[in-house]
């Protein structure tokens, strides 16, 4: 379910074509090859070789990219109150942060977000990473952009429409469980414990199936 774990495969397998495969004959008349004179200007020069070279710049340019995302606690900071125990809550059937138009409202939402000041977050119906739903992360581009802690609930293959969790306060422990539901639904459910202001709080978040 990790996005760069995807992008790493992808990499590596078109990496891995390209070195099982031979430049064309250049004396092969049948063939349309790119080719320019070499240096000394005694012969064909392949732009082949340069192209791998090229091709595993770029990929390892592209993967360095994903390096802020190993260290994104840097820029996670617990919010500093009054009352250093008081905290807030929000719950939000998301609909896969789509509007009634079908437009995406990732960023709209952020705003809202960011108006409530809520410490704790949770997500209803919130698993986009089915590929009829766009194959979006919703709790990976939300938590990056609020600089939250995260959990993603059950995965995809638990047949789920989702639910995730996202913290300001360091989340110590997760446990994902699957609700029966009348009608065979699974109702996902986040048993997690956050470390507020040095106290362990249990925070439970669930969608409870077709049925209120």
């Amino acid at each position: 379910e990790r996005t760069y774990v995807l992008l790493l495969i992808i990499i590596v397998s078109i990496g891995h074509a390209f070195g099982r495969s031979d430049p064309k004959d250049h004396d092969d008349k049948s063939t349309t090859h790119i080719a320019f004179s070499d240096l000394d200007g005694t012969g064909p020069y392949s732009v082949y070789a340069d192209f791998r070279i090229l091709l595993v710049l770029v990929s390892l340019i592209g993967l360095g990219g994903f390096a802020p995302r190993f260290m994104t606690e840097q820029f996670i900071a617990a919010p500093q109150k009054s009352e250093p125990k008081t905290f807030s809550t929000m719950i939000w059937s998301v609909k896969f942060m789509h509007d009634n138009n079908g437009w995406s409202t990732f960023d709209r939402a952020a705003t809202v977000i960011n108006n409530t000041e809520a410490d704790v977050i949770s997500f209803l119906e919130s698993d986009a990473s089915k590929p009829f739903l766009g194959n979006n992360d919703i709790t990976m581009w939300m938590s990056e952009k609020l600089g939250m802690y995260s959990d993603f609930g059950p995965s995809t293959a638990s047949h789920t429409w989702g639910n995730n969790l996202m913290s300001k306060y360091k989340i110590v422990k997760a446990v994902h469980h699957l609700l029966p539901s009348p009608d065979g639904q699974v109702g996902p459910a986040i048993h997690a414990t956050l470390n507020i202001s040095g106290t362990m709080v249990d925070i439970v978040t669930a969608r409870n199936g077709n049925y209120r």
